[in-house]
């Protein structure tokens, strides 16, 4: 079916079609069967990868670093030989002559291609690259602080957890290979270094994003709100859609948790739902859908520009004065400490 979708009926390439007059990247190409059939691959995988942690974490409300760490590999991987495995730019096409042109969801989508970037290398793309590999590294390090004997021996402790774990040497390991390779695709510049671009910074994107609402729900609520593994799940889907989706898997999945969340506690009185399945849920409503969420979406990515950081950290004040608010009405309602 989804091969049918998405290489047969080139499902998530819209109808429309723009003139040839508007601004577009350097990236753009023809429409084929060999287009559609590169993204069918990249969603297959992930789809695949989705499954597996979905079904784990119904099961043992976890997903294993196994599946989410080889899994982001892969996907930078892939993304970075092959750009338009991710989503389509638009939902439109680009006529020129008699062909329709395309292009993948590059960094700085739906804006032009930046001369920040550039299609040479520069120093400050590299550092952002690195940047962004390095944070979610660092999210994966076994990590421990303990503030109850001062900040000093919190410290030693963290730095004790570090190295006396097998886990951190696997992870320096990734973290030195991976910048090799990051550094290796930015000397080659091209659509191989505008392509890596992108799933790194969705890799970061998903990572923060998550962590962000994990450290905000932990303290609002007093326990933990989410699992860790949400959060490297977050980074390997980032790693295939780019952030612009990722960001929209980030708003949409909470639909479909709250009902499912609220049916259990009514059903069986059981508040502990598994998030990961619906971010993979989400994730897969969306790119079966991407020429409607984008055709919808797009424009407010274009509107809100620069100052769509803010606009998340809005959001994210927001949802923590949520939290204890709500924590406070379940402690009156129902006498909860």
């Amino acid at each position: 079916m989804l091969y049918w979708y998405e290489v047969d009926a080139d499902g998530l390439f819209g109808s429309r079609v723009l003139q040839d007059t508007i601004p577009v990247s350097p990236w753009w190409t023809p429409l084929s069967k060999r287009l559609a059939f590169g993204l069918f691959c990249g969603h297959y995988l992930l789809f695949s990868l989705m499954l597996v942690a979905t079904f784990i974490d119904i099961d043992e409300k976890t997903i294993p670093d196994t599946i989410t760490l080889p899994g982001t590999l892969m996907g930078l991987l892939l993304v970075t030989l092959n750009p338009w495995m991710l989503p389509p730019e638009t939902n439109c096409q680009l006529a020129v002559g008699k062909e329709a042109y395309t292009d993948f969801m590059h960094v700085v989508a739906p804006l032009p291609w930046s001369d920040i970037f550039s299609t040479k290398p520069t120093w400050g793309a590299l550092a952002l690259g690195l940047g962004f590999f390095w944070i979610w590294c660092f999210a994966l390090l076994p990590r421990c602080w303990y503030t109850r004997y001062g900040s000093r021996r919190a410290a030693r402790y963290f730095v004790a957890k570090l190295l006396r774990t097998r886990f951190s040497a696997l992870i320096l390991a990734v973290a030195a290979f991976g910048a090799l390779g990051i550094l290796a695709v930015w000397y080659c510049g091209g659509f191989h270094w505008a392509g890596l671009l992108s799933p790194l910074f969705g890799v970061a994107f998903g990572t923060v994003i998550l962590w962000s609402v994990r450290l905000i729900g932990g303290a609002a609520l007093r326990k933990e709100a989410m699992g860790f593994g949400d959060v490297t799940l977050m980074a390997m889907i980032g790693s295939f859609i780019g952030w612009q989706a990722t960001l929209i898997v980030f708003f949409l999945a909470p639909f479909a948790g709250l009902v499912v969340g609220l049916l259990q506690w009514i059903l069986k009185r059981d508040n502990v739902v598994p998030y990961g399945p619906f971010l993979c849920f989400a994730t897969a409503v969306l790119l079966i859908f991407w020429p409607s969420f984008w055709g919808y979406l797009g424009p407010f990515f274009l509107a809100l520009g620069g100052s769509l950081p803010l606009v998340l950290l809005a959001c994210l004040a927001m949802m923590a004065v949520l939290l204890v608010l709500l924590q406070r009405v379940k402690a009156v309602l129902f006498k909860l400490p």
